[in-house]
């Protein structure tokens, strides 16, 4: 696969099995990014949530609760997301 990695994207998850799993491919470089490379930072979602209301990263997993609060600048994607008894996490990407 061609290398075309120009931008990087600060990308932050939690150490959990489906998180790591869901990132892999794109850290690693085994699928088509488009140019983007991306950057763990890996973090319990308590922190993860801190650090949305400061507005640390630009792809970040957080809560729907505060999701919900951080609406106005952040995006929900529409893949990578799970919602259910015990499941309170979510992926995000901030919005500049």
């Amino acid at each position: 696969m061609p290398s075309r990695n120009t931008e990087a994207v600060d990308t932050a998850f939690s150490p959990c099995p489906n998180d790591t799993f869901i990132f892999h491919a794109m850290i690693a470089g085994q699928v088509d990014t488009r140019g983007f490379r991306f950057t763990p930072e890996i973090a319990d979602v308590e922190e993860l949530n801190r650090r949305a209301f400061r507005g640390q990263h630009s792809l970040t997993k957080l809560s729907y609760h505060a999701y919900s609060l951080l609406k106005e600048s952040h995006l929900l994607l529409d893949a990578g997301s799970a919602l259910g008894f015990g499941w309170r996490t979510a992926v995000r990407r901030g919005v500049s």
